[in-house]
């Protein structure tokens, strides 16, 4: 049972340091561009896409640590290695 927590104990540290470091990169990013894109249609059009692809990154971070955390639920690595 032990090994079971420390993999879940890994994979959400795993998960939040990759959250974390795009949301750095987000912020560092686009929240100067936000103040000097005033008015400007195509900047925002820009930011948009490049805030929702980075944003699609950190729901898949999610959902894959909710993936990994179901799977050591169920013990499906210890069944694969009976084989």
């Amino acid at each position: 049972m032990r090994n079971t927590t420390d993999k879940k104990r890994g994979a959400i540290i795993c998960a939040a340091l990759g959250i974390g470091f795009f949301s750095v990169i987000l912020a560092v990013i686009l929240v100067p561009l936000v103040g000097e894109a005033y008015g400007d249609v195509m900047v925002w059009i820009f930011l948009l896409v490049y805030g929702g692809i980075i944003l699609a990154i950190i729901l898949g971070i999610a959902a894959a640590l909710r993936q990994r955390l179901r799977e050591l639920e169920k013990g499906e690595e210890e069944d694969a290695k009976k084989y």
